[in-house]
């Protein structure tokens, strides 16, 4: 039986509904400038709007994702008593359930983005169609670079897990805060990465080599964070901490506390403004974030974007950057822009589910 300071599913779905919604401020709002889409109503600065802000938090989503997936991934491999074939059989299938619906998504993006978009044209969408959906390039939609890579680490995630098998799970923690590092220094200090990780058509000289080196990048970026989510989940860090938090019986003093640290580090990095930093604070913001306690409107909320999460990931920049092209921004206010988005994202998600209902008939 589980009990209350136990990483549950609804503990994932929860963070996964943060992290959705992170992703859409992001990608909605992370622009310098006076010249922003729609009308931020606060001005922290001359060029900078409060939601710019709150924006530029919001890259620590891809981070929690990967957290949350560490923790998947370990605790299926536990569930199979640490059987690489066993585990193998039903990664497969969770890479399959993954596979379908992305090119569900897919081909429903391409067909709406030919009837819809005026900015492109028919014939550039079938020319891309084919090379999205084998997962060969993302141009189309920029957040589908996450599919391949996650899909390439579960392949080789047997070789972290049977090595986490003989560590405490420090080990792999500390492994994956390092490679993270090296990561930074290497793609973000040494090189210049957008330089690097060009993206020329399937049938252009140089994409064989530009798809090595970026599918490479996203392996090394997205495999960190996936290792420091299966320490956490080894050393059972979360559910530690939980046991000693709840023992001081007082809960509003408690997520008082949290809230006054979440908003102490925000400020931190706002003044700051360096996203490395929000990066490297990642596994504090998937810690104290799993540390508070939800009243259940919060709950439910959160439960509900979680399960939406990933069709809203796969989709939602139909609604603001091609397809329909700025849709969401004559909204105008970025409460009533968000609101819009997801009001959306949600709606679209019901209908991919309802699409893959005669899938999976068929896949039994």
């Amino acid at each position: 039986m589980k009990n209350k300071t136990d990483f549950t599913i609804d503990d994932s779905r929860m963070t996964q509904g943060v992290a959705i919604v992170c992703m859409i401020m992001g990608h909605l709002y992370w622009y310098k400038g006076t010249n922003v889409p729609g009308t931020p109503l606060i001005w922290i600065t001359r060029d900078r709007s409060l939601v710019f802000y709150l924006a530029f938090l919001c890259d620590i989503t891809v981070p929690l994702y990967c957290f949350v997936s560490g923790y998947g991934l370990y605790y299926r491999f536990t569930r199979c008593k640490m059987q690489v074939g066993l585990y193998y059989r039903k990664s497969l299938r969770k890479i399959l359930n993954l596979l379908v619906r992305f090119q569900v998504v897919c081909i429903l993006y391409f067909l709406l983005g030919m009837l819809f978009d005026p900015s492109l044209s028919p014939s550039w969408y079938a020319a891309r169609f084919p090379g999205s959906f084998l997962l060969l390039e993302n141009y189309a939609n920029g957040a589908w670079w996450y599919v391949a890579t996650y899909i390439s680490f579960i392949l080789i995630s047997p070789l972290f897990l049977l090595l986490l098998k003989k560590d405490s799970g420090l080990e792999t923690l500390r492994t994956g805060i390092l490679w993270f590092a090296l990561y930074l220094y290497v793609c973000h200090f040494r090189f210049d990465v957008r330089h690097l990780t060009s993206r020329p058509a399937p049938w252009e000289s140089g994409y064989w080599k530009a798809l090595l080196l970026r599918r490479s990048t996203d392996l090394w970026f997205v495999g960190s964070c996936i290792l420091i989510g299966m320490g956490l989940a080894k050393l059972r860090l979360v559910e530690r901490l939980r046991k000693r938090w709840y023992a001081w019986n007082i809960r509003p003093v408690r997520n008082s506390i949290l809230i006054v640290l979440l908003l102490l580090l925000s400020i931190f990095l706002c003044v700051k403004e360096d996203a490395i930093l929000v990066y490297f604070s990642a596994p504090l913001f998937f810690i104290l974030l799993n540390l508070m306690e939800k009243n259940k409107i919060l709950s439910r909320i959160l439960l509900f974007l979680g399960k939406h999460s990933i069709n809203i990931w796969l989709f939602h920049m139909a609604f603001y950057l091609h397809v329909f092209e700025g849709l969401v921004y004559k909204a105008e206010y970025p409460v009533l822009v968000l609101l819009f988005m997801f009001a959306l994202s949600i709606g679209t998600s019901y209908l991919i589910n309802w699409l893959m209902r005669p899938v999976y008939r068929i896949l039994g």
